[in-house]
């Protein structure tokens, strides 16, 4: 998916990428959840785009939301966009 595409589909989740205390709506969590089950890396490249910059988005409240939606399984924060080997499931 290109990265214009998954930003878009996460538009539902700018407000909380602004303000770390903030709610994060439902709709965002899904789309969050959903591309973190297609696509974990692409949610990391979204998130630490110079799209995702020019729209505001503050990288390290962003790449909080999958936690603050308490998705499991999701990259962990400082890791993300980078493969870590320790960790192989397969």
């Amino acid at each position: 998916m290109p990265i214009g595409q998954a930003a878009a589909s996460l538009s539902p989740c700018l407000p909380a990428t602004k303000n770390p205390r903030g709610k994060v709506p439902p709709v965002c969590c899904a789309k969050v959840g959903a591309l973190i089950r297609t696509n974990p890396r692409c949610l990391c490249a979204v998130m630490l785009s110079p799209l995702a910059k020019n729209a505001g988005i503050n990288p390290g409240v962003a790449i909080a939301i999958p936690k603050r939606c308490n998705i499991r399984n999701r990259p962990a924060g400082k890791r993300c966009g980078r493969m870590d080997s320790s960790k192989s499931h397969k």
